[in-house]
């Protein structure tokens, strides 16, 4: 049985790490390398960096940052969301050091670049992440680059399934807030088999045991929480009552 992960959100904007507030308020943390060494030594099972500025400022993948945290002599896996547009992005993004890529509005801009992707790194590198909310009408997308929220065709996801390992539902209401993530967004792809990472407002609470009992989710992913304290990610594995030889065992790493 594939274990499930805990997994750790950082956010940067204009290459500083920030807590963000429903994509809308921003609050500064510092550099990326401190953030990055500290996660490694708690244990998480994956480091997931959002450089949220990349794509709506039409800079590009920040490479640099990625090579600046690949220099760190730490063991967890990375995965990069942040201007990647087509293959080549993609590719010089693993060889600068991330394990896998995401990507989010290329979905809807060009979903043809998210075939060329994954044919050219492997589905299993490929992950597509949607900000999204619902309501009685059905689940919405918002594209932080216009502030717009549009109705979601989940038969255009299931299209493109074979081309990415996993969906990343963002709570984007819920980010900041303690204990809010919407489980109603889990319930929308019951009926699909899509493996799925789920962040935003998960915080410590029974409610990240709920979310793990989902057949369909193989990650919760903890961010601005993660920022008051290493004791923070200890409090969020005790906190977590689902069956803990099905979570991969976390190693405390102590300082060298």
């Amino acid at each position: 049985m594939i274990k499930k992960r805990i997994s750790a959100s950082v956010i940067v904007k204009s290459n500083r790490v920030v807590q963000s507030i429903s994509y809308r308020k921003y609050l500064p943390i510092g550099s990326i390398e401190p953030v990055v060494e500290n996660l490694d030594r708690w244990g998480v099972d994956e480091i997931i960096i959002f450089d949220i500025d990349r794509s709506k400022n039409s800079l590009g993948p920040n490479y640099d940052l990625i090579k600046a945290i690949s220099s760190i002599p730490i063991s967890t896996p990375l995965a990069y969301a942040g201007g990647i547009n087509n293959y080549k992005d993609a590719i010089r993004v693993i060889s600068s050091g991330s394990e896998r890529v995401i990507v989010d509005n290329l979905f809807f801009k060009n979903p043809k670049n998210i075939k060329n992707i994954s044919n050219a790194i492997g589905s299993q590198a490929l992950l597509l992440a949607l900000p999204l909310t619902i309501n009685k009408n059905g689940i919405f997308h918002y594209n932080y680059l216009n502030k717009k929220s549009k109705l979601l065709d989940l038969h255009k996801i299931l299209d493109l399934k074979p081309y990415f390992s996993e969906l990343i539902i963002i709570d984007y209401l819920s980010q900041g807030f303690d204990s809010k993530f919407d489980i109603g967004l889990l319930e929308m792809f019951n009926e699909n088999d899509i493996d799925l990472v789920c962040y935003g407002g998960i915080g410590v609470s029974e409610l990240s045991s709920q979310i793990l009992a989902n057949k369909n989710v193989k990650s919760i992913a903890f961010g601005n929480i993660l920022n008051y304290g290493e004791l923070k990610f200890q409090e969020i594995k005790k906190s977590i009552k689902y069956s803990k030889k099905n979570l991969r065992r976390s190693i405390f790493r102590e300082k060298i």
